[in-house]
């Protein structure tokens, strides 16, 4: 058994086979009302004997379709029960830690603390981001480290906002955040700030990571007006889509309330009383954005410093962030677009011209992505998923690690998916880092290849140099230069794809129309697969 004593409290966990002491479920925050303000867990004022062998319940979802794609991936280990799901005790951190700094309380080792991604709307911080193994890597690399994972709000839960929420807000005395959800975030991550001492942790030594929504998170929490908390950032695959405005969220917010036989000139505290009426799984069913079904952040002057994306002006990063590693896969969209492998060339052409308004705008895109109804299946396809990863996914690490502050190192993860049974067999897509990062038995076991083991090696160290606060290979603005992660031929190289779509973020206007065009693509191609449902 392991054990940590905070004031009053016991915190009992367990350890595994190789040393690392593991404390799951831990609550941070307890959520008093739906779509309220959480208020943090002060683990000092508690006391008496908790249980923290088990992880904790996740925020209500639904079934997250893309893990299923990715099952291969979890392959060679026993899953345990799944968790429950609970719409107010969701707000949990899951801690693991060398043993011997739980031995040894004179020793404070960095501290990582992990984000989900999932859409906003899936996914949680507990057993598919288990960090035992990427722990004991850090201790055979003598680089050892403290990792945290967190659960925060998904989907409405998380982020919906209203005029009478946020009038509520203020007038119980919160701030009236339209998105609990990155507010969820923020508590996790003062409350390892204040509380990660007890588990060995440095708090002066913070790393804040996240993957695909919380690699956005992580920019956001960049952008927002908190004063600072951690000092590096590792940004995977962070995508360049907008944020939903407060009359989007409105209207969402009306039609809820409406389907509950509420009309629009009620007083608000009906309304109120409606929204809350839904079940927690009517709820999260009901979910629905512009990109189906996917909540989406939403534009909050009370957060965020400015008006722009967590992605644009970077220029405006706070100065006291040291270092940040940041970097997306060679072919993020094939995770969405392999669902469309069986159109013809006229219809990656007609997906194009659908998408991009601007005639002469489309015709630029179909001739630099080699899209068209005369070529070949292969050609047209191939060119319609890397339109999709640019525009998406690859822009946002280079316009970031343009600025000469602070230290942004950057990286491809070229990796591709080499599983035999698996439908996305030779592609490096979006979601594939994150089983090398957390180093699953199927990448980094015993029995995974050699390659798979170079890969997730040099993934590790890479992340093991952020979190000791050194940057791992020189700046990109310096030398042009990214870490190509790919097996036994990882190493250093010019940006792959540059030259293809660099002309897209030449203007500020081009920059707009390119990222708009890439997220008209993604509602086009999620509402094919919803109408076309794999079998």
């Amino acid at each position: 058994m392991a054990s940590v004593q905070i004031n009053q409290l016991e915190v009992q966990g367990f350890n595994s086979s190789r040393g690392v002491s593991k404390f799951l479920g831990i609550p941070f925050a307890t959520i008093p009302a739906r779509f309220r303000q959480a208020v943090s867990v002060d683990p000092r004022k508690e006391s008496g004997i908790f249980d923290a062998t088990s992880y904790g319940p996740h925020c209500p979802q639904p079934v997250d379709g893309g893990r299923q794609l990715l099952s291969h991936l979890y392959a060679g280990r026993e899953d345990p029960a799944p968790t429950a799901a609970s719409e107010f005790s969701c707000l949990t951190l899951n801690i693991y830690t060398p043993l011997e700094v739980i031995i040894s309380s004179s020793v404070k080792l960095p501290v990582l603390l992990w984000i989900h991604g999932g859409g906003w709307t899936v996914g949680d911080g507990n057993y598919d981001h288990d960090g035992t193994s990427l722990v004991e890597k850090s201790i055979d690399s003598g680089k050892p480290f403290v990792y945290v994972s967190l659960n925060y709000r998904v989907g409405y839960f998380g982020f919906l906002t209203s005029k009478e929420l946020r009038d509520e807000a203020k007038r119980l005395g919160e701030a009236g955040y339209a998105n609990q959800g990155l507010y969820d975030q923020r508590l996790a991550l003062k409350w390892v700030h204040s509380n990660i001492g007890y588990f060995g942790g440095d708090p002066s030594r913070l790393t804040l990571a996240g993957q695909s929504a919380g690699a956005w998170s992580v920019l956001a929490h960049l952008k927002s007006e908190e004063s600072p908390i951690f000092q590096q950032a590792l940004v995977m695959s962070c995508p360049s889509l907008p944020l939903s405005s407060l009359e989007e969220s409105q209207d969402i917010f009306d039609r809820l309330v409406a389907s509950n036989g509420v009309s629009a000139s009620a007083p608000a505290t009906e309304k109120l009383a409606a929204i809350r009426k839904y079940a927690a799984d009517e709820l999260q069913a009901l979910t629905q954005c512009r990109f189906g079904q996917f909540a989406m952040p939403i534009l909050d002057p009370e957060w965020f410093v400015d008006t722009t994306l967590p992605f644009e002006q970077i220029e405006h990063l706070p100065p006291w962030i040291k270092a940040i590693v940041i970097g997306s896969t060679k072919q993020e969209y094939a995770l969405y677009g392999i669902f469309c492998a069986s159109w013809t060339s006229f219809q990656f052409q007609k997906a194009v011209q659908t998408v991009i308004p601007d005639e002469d705008f489309a015709k630029e895109v179909m001739e630099v992505y080699h899209i068209s109804e005369d070529a070949d299946h292969a050609t047209a396809f191939n060119g319609f998923l890397q339109f999709g990863t640019d525009s998406l996914f690859s822009t946002v690490p280079v316009l970031i690690g343009d600025r000469d502050s602070p230290e942004v190192s950057l990286y491809s993860f070229d990796q591709e998916d080499d599983f035999d049974s698996s439908l996305l067999k030779g592609y490096a897509y979006h979601a594939l880092d994150n089983a090398y990062f957390c180093r699953l038995t199927a990448v980094a076991g015993l029995e995974a290849p050699s390659w798979r083991h170079a890969t997730a090696n040099a993934f590790s160290e890479a992340c093991f140099d952020i979190i000791y606060g050194k940057p791992p290979w020189e700046a990109y603005h310096k030398t042009g230069q990214v870490m190509s992660f790919q097996g036994k031929k990882t190493g250093l190289a010019k940006l792959s794809g540059l030259e293809r779509w660099a002309r897209f973020i030449a203007t500020k206007e081009r920059q707009r129309a390119f990222r708009e065009a890439g997220e008209r693509l993604l509602i086009y191609t999620l509402k094919y697969i919803q109408d076309h449902p794999p079998a």
